[in-house]
């Protein structure tokens, strides 16, 4: 058996296997280190969103939260990551999720001031 190289195959008692060894543990490392920021992201963006569910009726504290959804697509847009449109897509429904449920909330609250008064 062997690996791959540039499209030609390496044997395991082949001289090129140390070279190979070491840029198959360089894309591994790039690869883990990307999985991190990843990680790290997503992380931070359902904090926002958890946050996005309970922070003050401020405009000032909504912008905040959001504006650390931004920082992390941002981010992650600057680092080359594919399907980010898809990915910060689904960020927006589940975002929009949460501000829909706090607007049913407030305008239920709004509604039974009204009625009790």
């Amino acid at each position: 058996g062997g690996g791959r190289r540039g499209g030609r195959r390496v044997r395991w008692d082949s001289k090129d296997l140390p070279s190979w060894v070491a840029l198959l543990d360089e894309h591994v490392s790039r690869f883990e280190e990307r999985v991190e920021i990843l990680l790290r992201a997503c992380d931070r963006v359902d904090v926002a969103i958890e946050d996005l569910g309970n922070v003050a009726f401020d405009g000032k504290a909504f912008a905040d939260v959001v504006g650390e959804v931004q920082k992390a697509v941002d981010e992650l847009s600057m680092a080359g990551y594919s399907d980010l449109a898809s990915w910060s897509g689904r960020v927006n429904e589940r975002m929009g999720a949460v501000l829909g449920a706090r607007l049913e909330e407030a305008l239920m609250a709004w509604s039974e001031t009204f009625r009790r008064v």
